[in-house]
């Protein structure tokens, strides 16, 4: 990625800030607009390709139990993912995403019957400094 290209911009995480983005449209404003320190949890849930089924598209492939997580280079980088989610996160939830203290995230395959999309969970974080 360029230098000074922000990750809303790449062409890889482009969907994710549309999809983020339009979710955050419905949010009802109620977040941390003023500099207090928050932390971020995201986890990532991606279809599993066609080819990790066998035929009946039920039962995993050789390749789909080789690939028990989502790791392939064509998935996308979880901390460009994460910098995308962010970058929306600022304006309707927090005032700049030098507020975000602490965060985790995860990726994973779908479960059967269950949306691709992304959990986001944002709280206020204090950290104790004795």
């Amino acid at each position: 990625m360029p230098r000074g290209l922000r990750p809303s911009q790449n062409k890889r995480t482009g969907k994710w800030v549309r999809v983020v983005k339009a979710a955050l449209r419905t949010y009802d404003g109620a977040g941390w607009r003023e500099h207090v320190p928050v932390h971020v949890g995201l986890e990532f849930r991606f279809s599993r390709p066609r080819g990790h089924y066998m035929s009946d598209g039920v039962r995993l492939s050789k390749a789909g139990r080789r690939f028990r997580e989502p790791t392939g280079r064509n998935i996308g980088d979880g901390d460009k993912l994460t910098r995308a989610v962010w970058d929306c996160l600022v304006g309707p939830v927090i005032a700049d995403d030098s507020q975000i203290s602490a965060w985790s995230g995860s990726k994973r395959w779908c479960q059967p019957g269950e949306q691709p999309g992304c959990t986001i969970t944002v709280r206020s974080y204090t950290m104790d400094c004795e």
